[in-house]
C-alpha cells in the first residue's frame, strides 16, 4: 500500500474531480466520515458544504484541503467493505478520524486506489499539525494496515519494467491498462535515445 497526502486550496475542485469520475463510471463513492447525513443520502451540495463550512472557520488560510490517495497493489483483492475499514483505520491513525472526509474508490488505473478528500482545520477552527505527517503518522499507519490486512507491502514491491509496444502498435497504450508514469518514461527514454 502506498499513501500520498497532497495539500490543496479548493474543496470544490477536489470534490468535483471525484464526483465527475463517479459520473463517468471510473469511480464509486464509498463513504463519508464525520457527516451528519447517511452516506447514501448525501448530495453533492451537502458533501461540499460540510468541508467548505469547516474551511470557513480559518478564512485567511490558503491550503485547507487534504487530498489523500491510498494505492494498493493489483494483487490486493479488496472488497468495498475492506476498503472502508482500511480507510477509517488509516484516518484514525493519522489523527483525522474526527474530521469530515469523503472516500472514493477509483477504477481508472491498473491498481485499485482510493481518494480521500478532507481538511486539516479542526472543529474549533484551529489548524491541525501536519508537519512531517508522512514520516511520523502515515508510514506507521500504512505498515500496521499492511500487516493487519495482509496487503502487499510497499517496500516489497519490485520495480516493474514498463511495457513498451512496437512503434506500429503505439495506439494500444491506454490509460489505466498499464502503469502510466513508467510507460511514458520508458517511451520518452526510447525516443530520446533513437532521436
Amino acid at each position: 500500500m502506498v499513501c500520498k497526502i497532497i495539500p490543496g486550496d479548493s474543496f470544490r475542485r477536489a470534490v468535483n474531480y471525484n464526483e465527475h469520475k463517479v459520473q463517468d463510471g471510473e469511480a464509486s463513492f464509498l463513504m463519508a466520515g464525520g457527516y451528519p447525513v447517511e452516506d447514501e443520502r448525501l448530495t453533492f451540495t451537502q458533501k461540499l458544504a460540510v468541508l467548505e463550512n469547516r474551511g470557513a472557520l480559518k478564512p485567511r488560510m490558503k491550503k485547507k484541503v487534504q487530498h489523500i490517495i491510498l494505492a494498493f497493489s493489483p494483487e490486493d483483492q479488496l472488497s468495498d467493505g475492506q476498503m472502508r475499514a482500511i480507510t477509517s483505520e488509516y484516518m484514525e491513525a493519522i489523527g483525522f478520524g474526527e474530521q469530515p472526509f469523503l472516500v472514493y474508490r477509483h477504477k481508472d488505473t491498473a491498481h485499485p486506489h482510493l481518494h480521500v478528500v478532507t481538511t486539516h482545520i479542526d472543529r474549533d477552527g484551529e489548524r491541525m499539525d501536519t508537519f512531517r505527517i508522512g514520516k511520523y503518522k502515515s508510514d506507521p499507519a500504512r505498515k500496521a494496515l499492511e500487516e493487519k490486512y495482509g496487503l502487499v507491502r510497499a517496500q516489497d514491491q519490485p520495480k516493474q519494467e514498463a511495457y513498451l509496444p512496437d512503434a506500429i502498435d503505439i495506439e494500444a497504450l491506454s490509460y489505466g491498462a498499464m502503469p502510466v508514469k513508467a510507460t511514458i518514461a520508458r517511451i520518452v527514454r526510447h525516443v530520446v535515445d533513437k532521436y
